[in-house]
């Protein structure tokens, strides 16, 4: 199992702009974003997204460098899409690097391990930075994986983060799921080998958003 290590700065309090129209995505590809959203892409292997400063992020990652990065703040839309002007983004991705071997086709499996986010709350297209309620939460997660169905469920020990997956085909077009935390729905996106798995996961509400990740393992 993966043992995992963090660094973190000070996540700054960022004004939202304009309208709150949400944009998820859970590809690898550019994605386009509105002035309030969140979003899953790659990070560079450090860890670093476009126009978000290293102490508004937090790296999570074992020694081998597998892992994820997340964080919030005012960026240039056009660094994520072909949106102008600014857009309060949360963000988080998988660690390019990242390589837990090949996802097997077949048997299932029980991984437990940890998840951490930074969850914005009161932070609507109007509320001012000094209103919004800003909490960092990590706690235990357990999933139980069927590796031919690509199915998966899994829940935190606190209770406030569930993760569900559903294929026909396994997951041979990748580890990917819907993820709620707190009641807010999200995504969760990454990677999946025989023995651990690493994704990274953002959701938004009409006056919250979130972005973190989690890395199990058996």
């Amino acid at each position: 199992m993966i043992r995992p290590t963090a660094t973190a700065g000070a996540l700054a309090m960022l004004a939202a702009c304009g309208s709150s129209d949400y944009d998820g995505n859970i590809g690898k590809d550019p994605v386009e974003i509105s002035a309030f959203g969140a979003a899953t892409i790659v990070p560079t292997t450090t860890g670093a997204f476009p126009g978000i400063a290293a102490a508004d992020t937090t790296v999570v990652q074992d020694g081998g460098g597998n892992g994820y990065a997340f964080g919030y703040a005012l960026v240039n839309a056009a660094d994520y899409g072909d949106d102008t002007g600014q857009a309060n983004l949360a963000i988080a991705g998988v660690l390019p690097q990242t390589d837990l071997g090949t996802t097997p086709t077949s048997g299932v499996a029980t991984m437990t391990g940890t998840y951490r986010l930074v969850v914005v709350e009161n932070a609507d297209t109007t509320t001012a930075p000094g209103t919004w309620t800003v909490t960092r939460p990590t706690g235990t997660l357990s999933a139980d994986i069927d590796f031919g169905t690509g199915r998966l469920n899994g829940a935190s020990t606190d209770g406030k983060l569930t993760l569900a997956a559903s294929g026909d085909a396994g997951f041979a077009d990748g580890f990917a799921g819907d993820v709620s935390y707190d009641g807010v729905p999200g995504l969760f996106a990454g990677e999946l080998g025989p023995d651990d798995a690493v994704a990274a996961m953002t959701g938004r509400a009409d006056d919250s958003f979130y972005a973190g990740g989690f890395i199990i393992g058996r």
